[in-house]
């Protein structure tokens, strides 16, 4: 997300000074400087996206370094400049652009709140050319995740990014996905095929950012026995002391995690966490400088005392006082609108990387399908009920608010069960009171034995602003997989995962 680059406004806007933080990721130097000796020795080049929002300042931080060790004449930075587009986010906004949201529609101009910051997501091409010019340490800020790879791969093997689509494409396995094969022909050696590529886009994601407010939570600790009456019951109370300013929050969530099992074998597998999560515009609501203003975090700390039996609280009720919060917007801008370029810290030298001339426009998105022949469950024999992840594999994570999670099993008449199990309508009974409502896309992976779920808008406007634990949709996996389904016994005599 771009929140260096929203905390980056904010300081700007108190006026820039030399004292002020670097907005780059935190601990990136440690991990560089014992790094440099070994780096100059053995000529290895490092592409790394470390930047944030203040990547022109890590790139002296680590030519500082550099000559703290006398390794100037070996070791060499530039950083790629161009991810930075507020302006180019305003400009397009004020001839009329849309800049539809692409996790759940929408036009910008009624998002409701003011950006602050836009980074979009640049490619490789700046990297490989910056290690062309004789760059050993190229520094990024936001770039897509395979950037660094990728570029290096293309300075490497001398890649035309103009026509080399496949071989670019078989730098990450990014490709038509469903022609490709995996075979394992040893260990830790995984042979990859079928990988075909195609022309880069005419537009890139781009990330905007804006204040949403403040927030804030507070967490209750239940034991034992009638948990959900217990939560509604201090659900009741704290809504109670808050009467009308109920109101001024614009997200007030109460919400029981966890269980206590039966005949639990110790107090703490018994406590579960009672939270009360609250975001707001209005900062008074949350502060907690004084027990005696009436505000987020008297009216829940008021009422343990007088709940359900059994309730406390933590002992550390930082998170109770507000903090400010950014809500993000994820849109798409034309690649013709940004300029990047490759700054060259031992010579000035600034060059200019275009767009490429074989950009493509794709008016397709990712198609949605069921799986084509299925197969009657029944067919597969007897069965046991039990988790899917006995035998299932997966991932999953988020881009956005949109949450992506791939299934995959190993053998041939596992896949033919799970392409046929896992239909769009599986998946939402699976989700159970996790589903959202909201559309979700199916496609599926034959060449790795694997179907995959796009659920759109499922992380509640993503990790800056989310109310949910899950943010960045890592979680969502391990729920599934955790799912009752009805496995074939014949499977399960394999052994479980």
């Amino acid at each position: 997300m771009s929140w260096h680059g929203a905390a980056k406004a904010a300081i700007l806007a108190q006026g820039d000074t030399v004292e002020r933080p670097g907005l780059y990721e935190p601990s990136f130097m440690a991990n560089l400087i014992p790094a440099l000796p070994l780096l100059a020795q053995k000529n290895i080049k490092l592409a790394v996206n470390a930047g944030s929002s203040d990547t022109e300042m890590l790139a002296n931080e680590v030519e500082k370094a550099i000559k703290e060790q006398g390794l100037t004449e070996k070791l060499k930075v530039a950083w790629i400049q161009g991810d930075e587009v507020l302006d180019v986010v305003n400009k397009l906004l004020k001839q009329g652009e849309k800049l539809e949201n692409i996790c759940f529609g929408g036009d910008l101009k009624n998002w409701g709140f003011e950006p602050l910051a836009a980074q979009c997501y640049l490619g490789g091409a700046g990297i490989a050319e910056a290690f062309r010019q004789g760059a050993n340490i190229v520094i990024c800020g936001r770039v897509a995740d395979a950037a660094p790879t990728i570029g290096a791969a293309i300075w490497h093997y001398g890649w035309d990014r103009e026509k080399d689509f496949d071989q670019v494409a078989g730098a990450l396995i990014a490709a038509v996905i469903e022609d490709i094969k995996m075979v394992q022909e040893g260990k830790d050696r995984v042979l990859v095929t079928g990988v075909k590529g195609k022309p880069p886009p005419t537009t890139t994601k781009v990330g905007i950012t804006a204040s949403g407010g403040y927030q804030a939570e507070f967490h209750f600790l239940f034991v034992g026995l009638d948990l959900e009456q217990k939560a509604e019951w201090t659900e009741r109370q704290v809504r109670n002391s808050m009467g009308k300013n109920v109101e001024r929050f614009s997200c007030l969530k109460f919400t029981l995690n966890g269980y206590s099992p039966e005949d639990p074998r110790n107090q703490d597998v018994a406590t579960v966490n009672f939270r009360v999560f609250a975001q707001t515009k209005d900062r008074s609501l949350v502060v907690k400088d004084t027990m005696e203003v009436p505000g987020f975090n008297r009216w829940c700390l008021e009422n343990f005392l007088q709940s359900c039996p059994g309730a406390t609280i933590e002992n550390d009720l930082r998170q109770s006082a507000g903090k400010e919060f950014f809500e993000y917007w994820a849109a798409l801008i034309p690649q013709k609108e940004i300029k990047q370029e490759v700054k060259l810290l031992w010579n000035g030298q600034s060059i200019n990387i275009p767009p490429s001339p074989s950009m493509v426009e794709y008016k397709d998105r990712q198609w949605s399908y069921e799986t084509k022949d299925p197969i009657a469950l029944e067919k597969f024999g007897p069965t046991t009920r039990g988790p899917m992840g006995w035998r299932v594999l997966g991932r999953s994570g988020d881009k956005a608010s949109d949450a992506n999670i791939g299934f995959f099993v190993r053998e041939e008449d596992e896949w033919d069960w799970l392409r046929s199990l896992l239909t769009i309508d599986k998946l939402i009974q699976l989700l159970g009171p996790e589903y959202n409502g909201k559309l979700i896309e199916r496609f599926e992976i034959p060449g790795v034995k694997a179907v995959h779920f796009l659920l759109h808008d499922h992380l509640d406007r993503s990790y800056n602003a989310t109310s949910t634990y899950d943010g960045l949709g890592k979680n969502l996996c391990e729920y599934l997989r955790a799912k009752y389904v009805d496995i074939p016994n014949s499977f399960l005599r394999r052994g479980k995962i």
